[in-house]
């Protein structure tokens, strides 16, 4: 996203800094070998695309569940932060007592219906067409609008917490959840900004000396 929407002079330091990290990817295997992280990130993506169950928790129950509550209460849902209550009284989920339901659209289709969900497109489908009508804009007047190196950082950052949104509900959080609003205030003020017409710069004149204006000598006391 930061590739697609920043200017070409930031973008051409993003690619540096992407080959660099690129380099530093490739090398932490060899440095230091036996790292779980890989495999952690490969096991939830597998549970996303074949909806198996992994070793660390209960995905594909957990899902069942989100749909059960979202059938039980399609409209209204069951109430915010009502998932993990309702999950608790599930037997396959007493032990994997799940905070939410390890996806976006799952949790806030559970929890607020399925006005939530369209309430959640909806604020995702503006936020997407802000950014287009300040991107038609800034290319109108080939670039150089104040505020796109903004709008392009508010809006990667906001594609990434979506992105993590397919396999998780981050915005459980208190701290994540005011940094994505945080965001979205930040996305818009920056695409008003860009998408604002150039303001023409005023000439300033001067005032032109003639010579015909009395001159005053200050008088020492």
């Amino acid at each position: 996203m930061l590739l697609v929407l920043l200017p070409a002079p930031g973008r051409r330091r993003l690619l540096a800094t992407l080959a660099a990290v690129t380099v530093l990817g490739a090398a932490a295997p060899v440095v230091a070998p036996g790292q779980p992280a890989v495999s952690v990130v490969a096991d939830r993506l597998r549970a996303l695309a074949t909806a198996e169950r992994n070793p660390y928790d209960e995905r594909p129950e957990i899902w069942r569940e989100a749909v059960r509550q979202l059938e039980g209460s399609p409209v209204l849902g069951v109430g915010p932060g009502g998932y993990p209550g309702r999950a608790a009284g599930t037997p396959a989920l007493r032990r994997a007592d799940p905070l939410h339901a390890h996806s976006m659209i799952l949790t806030v289709g559970a929890e607020q219906g399925l006005i939530g969900v369209a309430a959640l497109l909806g604020v995702i489908a503006a936020g997407v067409a802000a950014v287009l009508r300040a991107r038609r804009a800034a290319a109108r007047r080939h670039g150089g609008g104040a505020g796109e190196e903004i709008l392009a950082g508010a809006a990667a950052a906001l594609t990434a917490l979506l992105g993590q949104g397919l396999v998780d509900y981050p915005v459980r959080n208190p701290v994540l959840g005011t940094l994505l609003w945080v965001l979205v205030g930040v996305l818009a003020a920056a695409a008003a900004r860009v998408a604002a017409p150039a303001q023409p710069r005023l000439a300033v004149r001067r005032p032109v000396n003639t010579g015909l204006a009395p001159r005053f000598s200050p008088k020492m006391p």
